[in-house]
């Protein structure tokens, strides 16, 4: 067997380190461009650089605005207190704390102060604009069973107001919170079987076999544990997918008790959309986890972050409480795969600000100060006793981070290797499956064992990764790959040139040599070559190319 041996291999970034802020100002990031179909949007920007120097990284995005960004640049969620008047009202849930409990009762906009909202508030932005909705969420809400209804004509003022462009031609995503925009559960493993997951359960093959299987939503019967999959997702049930695109996973933790299914779970529902018929879909991430099933997600409920503070004395730092890191290798996998399949990524966080590296600028803020009425999300430790610093009022000059942000370097890194695969794809060299042999001890001093893992064929052929307009039903890789716990290996090849991706969630990230069970991969291209890509340990972008 022939093995290419000369090739290059994506390092981690030196500027990437284990810091509270971002270092994406570093002189190891390089100047980028990207197709002008990819998204790459953030919600701080680094002082240093400002909103110019940001773009010029490859960002294409600001969430919220300011630093000097255009409407075209411009990203937002709006919340429902856009709604001025009310005139109806609908049923949802039961107020408890009266007894005999009744019916809660929501007031809502009628269809014309929907439209009406929808057209003003499109004012605000352009077809380029990444806009979405959280009228499920904050202190005014549409209750869900109203949302349908509500968003349809909301939308329609909208669209009016931007000329009706197509879906390909916007960027209007709709329903930020997950129940609205996932079709399969957030994960395999959250609503099939428990934490036993099936990934080959014919609810998530079926999506990938047609256009109809891809618009199917599971509707449980927790009594009878019966599965009905006859009806459509509600966003085609509304028509939606003619004037609206769909976000990815927004709301859904990162951080389960068994991460394992991530990965692959975001590749599948990504491409179930554009199965589906979804123009557009860009995952939603965050630099921290909130998780719908774990309450340890829960600030408060977690040991502090350690914010230092040596211009104040030795050891003093302030204690802050918040939702944990995602981890990175969740941020790396998603963030480049999310360009591979789908539009690309927005980063998430509720504060918007040019953000300081200066932590004497930590600022007294509504979040820091708010948890309950005896308790703030930080407090202040000094074994000296020394008093706590004073901390500027929040205005619109700089910041320092409250939560760490490190892990954005990771996405905005990751940009370097969109790059190169947009590269192949620009010549014709679209994504592929490849199909590889593993080599790997299940544990320290067992035996090796080798396996072939190869890709499923499809209406398409074997290879091809669906993506908009390349819809290879019946490729179902990702679903096998899940089951069988082995990991995604994908890339493309153009003449004496190629690239390949390879990423394992199934195995650890401490496993480097062979005897701790690190794999060997050696890979095949589409035209038949192989490629030795040696040890590869677990959790790890591995992205290689000649």
């Amino acid at each position: 067997m022939a093995h290419i041996t000369t090739y290059s291999e994506k390092k981690l970034n030196p500027d990437i380190r284990g810091t509270w802020y971002s270092n994406y100002d570093g002189n190891n990031f390089p100047s980028l461009t990207l197709a002008p179909w990819h998204i790459a949007g953030i919600v701080w920007y680094l002082d240093s650089i400002g909103w110019s120097g940001t773009k010029a990284k490859g960002l294409t995005h600001l969430y919220g605005g300011g630093g000097g960004s255009t409407k075209d640049e411009y990203a937002w969620t709006e919340l429902a207190n856009i709604f001025g008047s009310r005139s109806d009202t609908i049923e949802y849930g039961m107020d408890y704390s009266v007894v005999p409990p009744v019916p809660k009762i929501y007031a809502i906009p009628n269809d014309a102060e929907a439209y009406a909202a929808g057209y003003a508030v499109a004012g605000n932005y352009t077809r380029f604009s990444v806009f979405t909705d959280e009228f499920c969420d904050g202190g005014s809400v549409i209750p869900p069973n109203a949302y349908y209804k509500v968003m349809r004509q909301f939308y329609r003022g909208f669209m009016d107001r931007l000329g009706n462009p197509i879906p390909a031609n916007h960027n209007v995503f709709g329903g930020y919170m997950g129940w609205q925009n996932s079709i399969t559960p957030g994960k395999f493993n959250m609503n099939i079987g428990g934490y036993e997951s099936a990934p080959l359960d014919p609810y998530f093959v079926n999506g990938l076999k047609s256009q109809a299987g891809a618009r199917k939503k599971i509707v449980h019967n927790y009594q009878t544990g019966a599965k009905d999959t006859s009806q459509d997702f509600d966003f085609f049930a509304y028509g939606l997918q003619n004037s609206l695109n769909l976000p990815t996973m927004c709301y859904n933790g990162m951080n389960e008790p068994d991460e394992s299914h991530v990965a692959l779970s975001y590749m599948n529902e990504m491409q179930r959309k554009m199965m589906a018929g979804i123009e557009k879909t860009i995952a939603f991430m965050s630099t921290w986890s909130e998780s719908v099933t774990l309450p340890t997600d829960t600030p408060g409920r977690m040991s502090p972050w350690v914010l230092e503070r040596p211009d104040s004395g030795e050891g003093d730092y302030f204690a802050l409480k918040d939702h944990h890191v995602t981890p990175t290798w969740t941020i790396s996998f998603v963030s480049f795969m999310s360009h591979v399949v789908a539009n690309g990524w927005m980063l998430w966080d509720g504060d918007r600000y040019a953000m300081s590296k200066d932590a004497k600028v930590l600022t007294r803020n509504a979040f820091l100060e708010s948890f309950d009425a005896t308790e703030k999300r930080y407090s202040w430790k000094s074994p000296a006793g020394r008093p706590m610093p004073n901390r500027p009022v929040e205005t619109t000059a700089p910041k320092h981070p409250f939560r760490p942000t490190s892990v954005q370097d990771i996405a905005i890194d990751n940009l370097t290797m969109v790059q190169i695969m947009e590269e192949f794809r620009a010549a014709g060299a679209h994504p592929m499956h490849l199909d590889y042999t593993t080599t790997y001890r299940d544990k320290p001093g067992t035996a090796m064992v080798t396996e072939n893992v190869g890709a499923v064929s499809g209406t398409l052929g074997k290879h091809v990764i669906t993506r908009h307009k390349r819809n290879n039903y019946g490729q179902i890789t990702v679903l096998q790959l899940a089951d069988k716990k082995k990991g995604l290996c994908i890339g493309a090849e153009i003449g004496d040139r190629w690239w390949i991706y390879y990423f394992n969630g199934y195995r650890s990230p401490l496993q480097f040599t062979e005897e701790e069970g690190a794999e060997r991969i050696i890979a095949t291209l589409p035209s038949g070559r192989t490629v030795d890509l040696k040890l590869r340990n677990g959790r790890t972008s591995h992205f290689l190319y000649r």
